[in-house]
């Protein structure tokens, strides 16, 4: 069969589900006792997702028998993959993330994994964000299941309010994205319980950043900190160059503690202009993926980085940070746990000064010494996850 007529079907099918399916459906109250078959949509950031791991844990407390599974864009698979609440990863390709040179093929391939979803026949899906958004909205009802939650849609949005059966409302007042995901249970009649992070490490990106530590000779001489390069550029998200150059060469005249600076395939360009500034041999990590980042955040004593994806992987790691914020809401982004300090002047990260950034640090390497990781009821511990593990 040709793209063109495969492409015709699909558009064919949305027409029909949009327009004659919405006003035959009879919405049911949610019955807890007959959910075997869960899905969790939860396709925007990085950050975001790790920030849905409390909700993953939480869920399968409540659900132990379910089949619980979760569909996310492939930027944020490895948040996700060996999550051992998990049974299965559905994960597609965003067509602005430019992995297909057609839109159209990208558009296609999404479909066959949400004909894949809907062959499952889940019970429940959740459409879990801050905010209603059509494209979540429509996986969720394209599923099938009989009960979709979601946000509740704002005043354009409402004509596609019947893509879910039942809505969570936006809060009204700031709360961290991690108790707005736990929001997400009350239709449910779950009680919440702890809300701790977790990122799955691998033994590959392990033994990768060990063997890279030992080529630098930074195996446990000195506390190890780490400076990453955010690999999001946004207005007021970023730190300027040179200010990450002065914050190495200062580093570098102190003897008690050894830096890495990092950074992810997308800031290559950025990183060597840095390096190249510098007038002697920075050691230097690129994390090619999201695994080697976690693992390397791990072999951290302290990460110095802006808020981001990474920042929140460091959080479900127990890294003690220094986060840079600039026009984020403290309240809604700050890393999660115990022993981080975050620091914010204005709605720009360029706001905060070399200075800033150094006097945190000091404070942190004192702190460093009480083991706050190892304290830090906001994580939940790998040999934990792994004598749990499903899969």
């Amino acid at each position: 069969m040709k793209m063109n007529d495969l492409l015709h079907r699909f558009l064919r099918k949305v027409y029909t589900l949009l327009f004659l399916h919405q006003w035959k459906e009879i919405i049911m109250p949610i019955d807890p006792g007959r959910i075997n078959k869960i899905l969790i949509i939860r396709n925007d950031n990085i950050g975001d997702v790790v920030c849905t791991t409390p909700f993953i844990e939480n869920l399968r407390k409540a659900f132990p028998k379910a089949f619980l599974s979760i569909l996310v864009c492939r930027l944020t698979e490895d948040v996700v993959q060996g999550n051992p609440d998990l049974d299965h990863v559905y994960v597609y390709d965003k067509s602005k993330h430019g992995r297909y040179q057609s839109v159209w093929v990208a558009w296609w391939k999404q479909y066959q994994v949400l004909q894949e979803i809907r062959r499952e026949q889940f019970d429940l899906v959740l459409g879990v964000r801050l905010v209603f958004t059509v494209s979540q909205a429509w996986m969720a009802f394209y599923s099938r299941a009989k009960w979709r939650i979601g946000r509740i849609p704002g005043p354009k949005e409402k004509k596609f309010a019947f893509f879910y059966t039942h809505f969570i409302p936006v809060p009204d007042h700031p709360k961290h994205e991690i108790e707005r995901t736990l929001d997400f249970l009350e239709p449910l009649d779950v009680k919440k319980g702890p809300a701790r992070l977790f990122f799955p490490l691998t033994s590959e990106a392990e033994d990768h950043v060990s063997h890279f530590l030992e080529e630098k000779g930074l195996q446990e001489k000195h506390p190890l900190i780490g400076i990453h390069l955010t690999s999001r550029p946004e207005v007021g998200k970023t730190w300027a160059d040179d200010r990450y150059a002065d914050l190495l060469r200062t580093l570098k005249n102190r003897g008690d503690f050894d830096v890495v600076f990092s950074y992810g395939p997308d800031q290559t360009e950025t990183a060597q202009r840095i390096l190249q500034a510098l007038n002697f041999p920075q050691p230097h990590f690129l994390s090619s993926d999201l695994k080697k980042f976690a693992a390397y955040a791990r072999a951290l004593d302290l990460l110095v980085t802006v808020d981001g994806g990474p920042m929140h992987i460091g959080a479900a790691l127990g890294t003690p940070m220094v986060a840079l914020f600039g026009k984020a809401d403290l309240l809604e982004w700050a890393p999660w746990g115990e022993g981080h300090l975050v620091l914010g002047k204005g709605n720009a990260c360029d706001n905060i000064s070399v200075e800033d950034v150094l006097a945190a640090l000091e404070l942190q390497l004192e702190r460093s010494k009480k083991n706050i990781r190892i304290q830090n009821p906001g994580v939940r511990s790998q040999n934990e996850a792994k004598t749990q593990n499903r899969i």
